[in-house]
């Protein structure tokens, strides 16, 4: 979603202390050099357009020498709306990376959700403290979507396998330009995504938001998961039953969510489906569909190819464990900080 994060095509703009380094890299020909100096440095970039409602992973390569603090060199984001809204991520706050002192090469993430429900785009920005000493360098930055489901907000189409019932509404939805509305018939309606692959033993987040209106159970609207293994094994999940997740009745714009843990282990792709059981009287609208994988884990080495740290994110709770070795390779410390 960066365009240019590893800098072949030159720098991003930026103020007078950045430039382009060949000899000092992570990957590719030419890194981000930035000197302190006694005025504030960055350099930015535009990413458009962003959905507010998905989540994203935010990743760069930085390596540092003889800054004065562990916090002098970082990566910025701000969150900016159709009618020029502006505010750092998250919650106002700028250092959404931050490091310093001397590191090596090593490789920084972090994720970002919950943006404000106005944002179309952010402004990445790596930058350097006034006076925070030494130099330090950017390389293969990158932003990532998350959500497994393409097209969840339904701005580029229906998805792909449908019944009749289903069409796109662009006056009615919860963000961006349309979602998908289904009005009740004497059958099932219901469409599907594309098979999603999956790994049985991770944990995912399905979140959708529904709008219903004079439906006439409290059951009739749903969403379903089948779980399909590579010899066309299908199962909805969980244990054969439906409706993961199932709302009706007249209800306005909410956002509801159901965890998918202990697949199959012959499951290799889901399928989601939403739905509108027949004879339900009424109509319901779907947007923002996302299926979020909630372990992650990222892996810093150090020039040696020695593993330094690893950032793991299981249900949403983040974690870091540093290690330490001699110089024989043997382990002496590690150390886990909860984020």
């Amino acid at each position: 979603m960066i365009d240019n994060g590893g800098f072949e095509q030159g720098l991003w703009w930026a103020t007078d202390g950045f430039s382009l380094e060949v000899n000092t890299r992570h990957g590719g020909l030419a890194s981000a050099q930035v000197i302190s100096s006694e005025l504030e440095q960055l350099s930015t970039i535009t990413v458009n357009p962003i959905n507010a409602h998905d989540t994203y992973e935010l990743a760069a390569w930085i390596k540092t020498s003889n800054v004065t603090n562990a916090t002098g060199v970082s990566i910025n984001v701000l969150q900016v709306g159709d009618n020029g809204f502006m505010m750092w991520y998250p919650n106002g706050q700028a250092k959404l990376i931050a490091t310093g002192e001397t590191q090596e090469w090593g490789r920084h993430t972090a994720t970002i959700s919950n943006l404000h429900p106005n944002t179309k785009y952010v402004k990445i920005y790596m930058r350097m403290d006034a006076n925070a000493g030494g130099t330090a360098w950017f390389d293969d930055i990158s932003l990532t979507n998350r959500n497994e489901i393409k097209n969840g907000g339904f701005e580029n189409g229906l998805m792909h396998e449908e019944t009749g019932g289903f069409g796109l509404d662009r006056s009615t939805y919860h963000s961006g330009m349309a979602s998908a509305a289904v009005a009740s018939t004497g059958t099932d309606q219901l469409i599907a995504t594309d098979l999603i692959p999956v790994n049985p033993y991770d944990t995912y987040e399905l979140a959708a938001w529904i709008k219903t209106s004079n439906v006439t159970n409290a059951t009739g609207v749903s969403i379903n998961v089948l779980q399909v293994g590579d010899n066309g094994f299908m199962m909805w999940y969980p244990n054969g039953q439906a409706k993961l997740i199932a709302t009706g009745e007249t209800q306005e714009w909410g956002r509801h969510t159901a965890i998918i843990t202990n697949l199959h282990p012959n499951t290799k792709y889901l399928k989601i489906y939403l739905r509108m059981d027949a004879n339900m009287g009424g109509n319901s609208w779907f947007d923002d569909i996302s299926l979020i994988k909630k372990n992650t884990f990222t892996y810093n080495y150090d020039q040696n190819s020695t593993i330094k740290t690893i950032n793991s994110s299981i249900e949403g709770m983040e974690s870091q464990t540093q290690y330490n070795f001699d110089k024989n390779g043997n382990l002496i410390k590690k150390k886990t900080n909860r984020k």
